[in-house]
């Protein structure tokens, strides 16, 4: 857990002894490959943390709920939370799926125990505030990306947002977040290859 001690540390909220107090609130979780951490419809009662691994959240182009018939949302690397924020806050079924893309080790809080820190813990309401503020923009500026901007420029963008994880993500998840085919994907990458990046890239700053 020293990685979300280390984050709760940086929020700058908590005493050692507080921060100590909170993680006993989380237990631990260790997912293979290709596990659904949430399921779709599910209803979300849980925060996760990423100890290690990668997640990705999903949804499905049809009713049929084949797992090559999905649409990538999202990916959540080491050091960050990772919710079904609507099925999560509203306590509705989701709409997403999250899924393992690597072997991961996650910890998690109940929402009845998070809502025991915030009633004892104020400073707790800050953190919880600040994570879905960060998720909200990223969220927002990405889909902008996506829906206006050219695929070369969307995959620019898209290597700078996940840096640190980008090159462990399969080429098909990359491909379905940014709306486009693995064929076109690999086009893309030749290019930036021989040097053609996007001066654009350079000049807009959503992020």
């Amino acid at each position: 857990m020293n990685s979300l001690a280390s984050i709760l540390s940086e929020f700058n909220c908590f005493n050692t002894k507080e921060i100590e107090l909170f993680l006993q609130f989380f237990k631990i979780k260790k997912l293979k490959k290709h596990d659904i951490l949430l399921h779709f419809e599910e209803i979300n009662t849980r925060v996760y943390f990423v100890e290690t691994g990668i997640l990705r959240e999903f949804s499905y182009f049809d009713d049929s709920k084949e797992q090559e018939n999905t649409i990538t949302r999202w990916f959540t690397g080491e050091g960050n939370f990772v919710i079904s924020a609507t099925s999560f806050y509203l306590q509705t079924p989701s709409k997403i799926a999250i899924e393992a893309i690597e072997d991961c080790v996650i910890y998690y809080v109940e929402k009845k125990d998070l809502d025991y820190l915030y009633e004892h813990f104020p400073q707790t309401n800050k953190i919880g505030r600040l994570v879905v503020e960060q998720n909200l923009v990223l969220y927002e500026n990405l889909n902008y990306l996506i829906r206006i901007h050219p695929a070369q420029l969307r995959y620019e963008f898209f290597e700078k947002i996940f840096s640190k994880i980008a090159y462990r993500i399969p080429e098909k998840h990359k491909a379905s977040f940014l709306c486009i085919s693995q064929a076109e994907l690999s086009r893309i990458r030749k290019k930036i290859a021989n040097g053609h990046i996007m001066s654009d890239s350079e000049n807009l700053n959503l992020f």
